[in-house]
């Protein structure tokens, strides 16, 4: 039962306050006031927000076993026989979707590991909520309150997902968003250019500059070179369009690509699969056993709560088979199969008898990475990526190590970076990664002490383009010592420019280490959590490995006074290349042609 309001809940304070962000504060505290109460804490859902954010009461510990979690949920579901039952033009459902439902299970599971955190602070009497909270914590917090006897408050009405809007959000995914890509896509066809013919080689970019980079060097290649032509390249989504239409070359969006019919048995599907998904949705979660707290919850963390996901991945499902069908292409290359947009297009391409190469984009490793192959081919980067996938049952024979289109095309500019002069080691570069505000604060202050520590040292800093830099400039500007020895980059700083300015360059688990290793810069690993290396870099003696500020001060006093030291740091990047990047030389486009060539003569003698 609910204690009444101006009880505490055992030590802890009367009444506590979870805002969506810092402009909701005034809001909260007039409600407060009104209550005759005082409010004692408030918890931010913004990152940014730095120590009163939701995710500072959580570490990488936390991060890793809500993903761990979640990878197994979705492992499950997927592998689930009651979803073999329904098919989508000989798709496996479970299979296609897999996937996705990571994506549900993951916020979902990282906030009830926040709220268990929340329970032993001793949870107040009372909680202020915003009602924008995301959804899946919005779902979580009764349970939880009647559990642990917290009354909630709304400030305001909450947006739950009622029938009316999941019916409104479903008509704008499945009728009125295809109707608008369907006119587009006619308007853009009355030009030249606009128009995508039946092809030889299919490429598709998804989303991330990563994808684009991966694909762009051989799709120039096969232009100029391929037997398999014509070639034509397409993209999953507006941000690979203007990232690929930024390097002169035309992609139209594939949410353009449909016809009328594709329309139309998007809403046969829709109904069909509508109608039934929620009841055979609780049947695979029954089924592979939920327990505990968090499996009164789950069956609402379904499609009719996110509806809008459901159906466009209904809609992707009917557009790229349409496309697929109308182009016929000989064979299919794109950059990830892991995400749904990849799976559908791999799946349809499985169904047409079309071969698919999923080409490697980034680091692959880990221990909570989800592999769910579903394109023939994996082009792997080297031997590291194929060991780690077969080790986790991926077949010998669907692996196939052909280098990194990606490195190499990037290769070409990093290596007119001048080289390291010896004498005048005077710049650090920190790279920082979106890990948890706590864990990006604790790399700050490590390499913000450290370089305190050494006055002939100065420090640059570039965030990963995820941040704004906010956090970071606090961080540094506290440090007594540093004084003005440090820059602040913005996020979207070039790489290659950052890379010129710096002598040294600290990261963790991030493949940019890949690209200062190639600009022949020196490499700190800097590891404060509890994940592995995920790049082999001290592995293969390519970097040195710091865990505290000792170790980060030694390694970087050894690179600037011990010549021995960086001989071997050098020397070991060949290893590192070998080993990570199929010896980075230069063949790798080659190597994917060959592959490709292969796998349509092997199609057309079968």
């Amino acid at each position: 039962m609910a204690r009444a309001l101006g009880e505490t809940g055992g030590d802890g304070p009367f009444l506590w306050a979870l805002l969506a962000d810092e402009g909701e504060l005034i809001r909260a505290e007039r409600e407060a006031e009104q209550m005759g109460a005082e409010l004692s804490r408030v918890i931010y859902f913004t990152p940014s927000s730095d120590k009163n954010s939701y995710i500072s009461m959580m570490d990488m510990a936390d991060v890793c076993r809500a993903g761990g979690w979640a990878n197994g949920l979705a492992r499950m579901t997927a592998e689930s026989p009651l979803w073999r039952k329904d098919k989508v033009a000989g798709m496996e459902f479970g299979f296609l979707y897999g996937c996705e439902f990571y994506f549900w299970f993951y916020p979902t599971l990282l906030f009830y590991i926040f709220l268990q955190a929340l329970e032993k602070e001793s949870p107040p009497g009372a909680l202020l909520l915003s009602p924008h909270l995301p959804l899946h914590l919005r779902i979580l917090l009764p349970t939880w309150a009647r559990r642990c006897g917290v009354r909630l408050t709304w400030l305001g009405r909450r947006g739950d997902m009622r029938l009316g809007g999941s019916i409104w959000e479903v008509s704008k995914a499945l009728l009125f968003r295809p109707l608008m890509g369907l006119l587009r896509g006619t308007v853009r066809r009355l030009f030249p250019g606009g128009r995508i013919f039946p092809c030889g080689v299919l490429m598709v970019a998804q989303y991330s500059r990563a994808d684009v980079e991966t694909v762009l060097p051989v799709y120039r290649y096969f232009v100029d070179s391929s037997p398999l032509r014509p070639v034509s390249i397409v993209s999953a989504s507006e941000r690979a369009e203007s990232y690929i239409k930024a390097q002169g070359i035309g992609a139209p969006n594939l949410e353009e690509e449909l016809s009328f019919g594709d329309i139309l048995s998007l809403l046969v599907l829709g109904v069909r699969f509508l109608g039934r998904w929620r009841f055979m949705l609780q049947r695979v979660w029954r089924d592979i056993g939920f327990g505990g707290d968090i499996a009164e919850v789950m069956a609402q963390c379904s499609p009719f709560a996110f509806p809008r996901n459901f159906a466009s991945m209904l809609r992707l499902v009917v557009i790229y088979g349409g496309f697929l069908a109308r182009v016929s292409p000989r064979i299919l290359l794109l950059a990830d199969d892991a995400h749904p947009r990849g799976r559908a297009l791999t799946c349809w391409a499985r169904e047409l008898g079309i071969p698919s190469i999923n080409l490697q984009n980034g680091a692959v490793g880990g221990e909570y990475a989800f592999i769910p192959l579903s394109a023939d081919i994996f082009s792997a980067w080297g031997k590291a990526a194929r060991r780690w996938m077969v080790e986790r049952g991926t077949p010998e024979d669907r692996v196939v190590v052909c280098g990194s289109p990606r490195m190499e095309g990037l290769a070409e500019g990093l290596g007119k970076i001048k080289p390291v002069d010896e004498s005048k080691i005077s710049t650090v570069l920190l790279l920082t990664s979106p890990y948890t505000p706590t864990e990006v604060v604790r790399v700050l202050e490590l390499v913000g002490r450290a370089v305190a520590d050494m006055p002939q040292l100065t420090l640059l800093v570039k965030p990963h383009p995820s941040e704004d830099g906010a956090l970071h400039q606090r961080v540094l500007g506290s440090i007594e010592g540093l004084g003005g020895r440090f820059q602040l980059l913005p996020s979207h700083h070039p790489l290659p420019q950052a890379l010129e300015r710096c002598q040294v360059v600290v990261t963790f688990n991030s493949g940019v280490g890949i690209e200062a290793l190639i600009a022949g810069r020196y490499l700190v690993m800097v590891n404060l959590t509890v994940l592995r290396e995920m790049i082999p870099y001290v592995e293969c003696g390519s970097a040195l490995l710091a865990k505290d500020k000792d170790e980060l001060t030694s390694a970087l006093s050894m690179i600037i006074e011990d010549g021995g030291v960086r001989e071997r740091l050098l020397s070991s990047r060949r290893r590192f290349y070998d080993y990570y990047l199929a010896s980075l030389t230069g063949e790798s486009v080659e190597s994917v042609a060959e592959l490709c060539e292969g796998m349509v003569k092997e199609k057309v003698g079968g």
